[in-house]
């Protein structure tokens, strides 16, 4: 939700919720400003548990989108 108050507000130029393409693949949303792109996934849940953390995160494939994102290979 901030993301999207940012592009009203003029600060941001775009956001997109689930791009396609390569640069989609385990992306929620794509925020875009005047100095870049930024990739963004959202975890709300993870089963009864409060938190996240490193396993599990590993478990649901974050970390290999996350290298993906950045231009490398898992």
């Amino acid at each position: 939700m901030r993301h999207a108050l940012y592009v009203l507000l003029g600060s941001g130029t775009s956001r997109r919720v689930e791009p396609g393409g390569p640069l989609g693949d385990g992306v929620e949303f794509l925020y875009r400003h005047d100095h870049g792109t930024e990739v963004h996934q959202v975890k709300r849940q993870n089963r009864n548990a409060n938190s996240w953390n490193v396993a599990s995160l590993r478990g649901k494939g974050v970390w290999d989108a996350a290298v993906r994102s950045a231009g490398g290979r898992p």
